[in-house]
Parts: C-alpha cells; sequence; structure tokens
C-alpha cells in the first residue's frame, strides 16, 4: 500500500494526507507534526506504520537531524527491509554521521534491490509498494550519501596509522563511537597496535 492509500485508508487519520503534503511542498517540520498528531490518536496505529516512519526519517533528515533520521529509517526498515525510501535515508544519515563504509553498504543493497526486485521480494515497478517518498527525494539522499561517503573513504585512506589513531581519538572522545571504530579499524590495517586495538574494542558495537 503506497502513501496516498495508506492515508485515505485510514479511517480520521487526515493527519496521514497532511504530512505526504506537508512533504511534497519541502514543509519538513510540518511533517513531524502532523505525524506526532497521528500518533497521538487512538494509539496511532497508523503513524506506526513502516511508510509513516519512512517519513519520519527523511522529514529528520532533511532538517539535519542525522540521529533522529537514522532511528527512524531503522525502525521502517525493520517493519519492510524492502522501502526504498527508508533506505536511502539510512544511507543520507550514515554519512552524515561520518558512518562512512556503512553507508556505501546500504546504497549498495540498494542497487541489489532496484536491480532483481522480484528476487529480493519487492513489488514490480508502478505497484505502489516501493517505499517512494512523497515528492519523490531518493535519488538526492542516494546521491548525497555516495559523495559523502566515498570522500569520507579516500580521506581516511590517506592518512598515516597515527593520523588515523588521532581522529579516532577524538571520534571516541566526542562519543562518535562509529567513527571512531573506522579510523581505528583504518589505523589497524596500516599497522597492528594493541593499544588502537584497546581502544577501538571499546567502542559500543565493535566487531
Amino acid at each position: 500500500m503506497g502513501y496516498a492509500s495508506l492515508a485515505a485508508g485510514a479511517e480520521g487519520y487526515a493527519e496521514l494526507a497532511e504530512a505526504g503534503e506537508a512533504m511534497k511542498h519541502g514543509r519538513w517540520a510540518d511533517v513531524l507534526v502532523a505525524l506526532d498528531a497521528c500518533a497521538a490518536r487512538d494509539g496511532g496505529a497508523d503513524a506506526q506504520s513502516a511508510h509513516a516512519k519512512a517519513m519520519r526519517a527523511a522529514a529528520h533528515m532533511r532538517l539535519d537531524d542525522a540521529p533522529r533520521a537514522l532511528r527512524a529509517a531503522d525502525a521502517a526498515l525493520q517493519l519492510n527491509p524492502l522501502l526504498r525510501g527508508a533506505r536511502a535515508v539510512r544511507a543520507r544519515a550514515l554519512a552524515a554521521l561520518q558512518r562512512h563504509h556503512e553507508a556505501l553498504a546500504c546504497l549498495d543493497a540498494l542497487e541489489a534491490i532496484e536491480a532483481e526486485p522480484l528476487a529480493c521480494g519487492a513489488a514490480p515497478a508502478g505497484g505502489g509498494a516501493d517505499g517512494a517518498l512523497p515528492g519523490g527525494g531518493e535519488d538526492e539522499f542516494c546521491a548525497a550519501a555516495r559523495a559523502k561517503a566515498e570522500a569520507g573513504v579516500a580521506e581516511l585512506a590517506g592518512l598515516d596509522a597515527e593520523a588515523a589513531k588521532a581522529r579516532g581519538n577524538a571520534a571516541f572522545n566526542a562519543g562518535a563511537f562509529q567513527e571512531a571504530i573506522e579510523c581505528y579499524s583504518a589505523a589497524l590495517g596500516l599497522r597492528p597496535n594493541w593499544a588502537v586495538r584497546a581502544r577501538r574494542s571499546l567502542c559500543p558495537d565493535a566487531r
């Protein structure tokens, strides 16, 4: 079910239609207001849908709130892993958070889905279930994500081990643990070092 059908079929949930219209006209704060109003009404079941969460993610990203955008996109993809809009926003948010390799992996996954949608379980084009955002924007998110992520990877590759370690320490101290992991990994790839490995292991989600 696409956004228009979702909104039209939800009894009393005009807020979803309002959110879609606001998104088409670039009124990002109004998108969030409408979705919040929908969530507050009768438990907000429709506001918990994958499509609504993808809309919320896009609005947060447009407002330069990458952490909230990433959380909303992840929530949308937990409900429907094939939503194109949510994947595009997720990639853009990851790149904004300096999680460059993850952003590129997200974009590669999206391209794989688009290349073989039926094999991945996606609906045929035009089926209304591809998760396109109201007013579009997916291509813009993807292009910006790839440009930033590739630039970040190239910049990191140009550092020597000490510079990569120093950047990792700065990111760690700022609480940017995913960026720290990428920097420490780059440093370790150039020169194995037990102290850097130990520091990396202190980062949440380090593998």
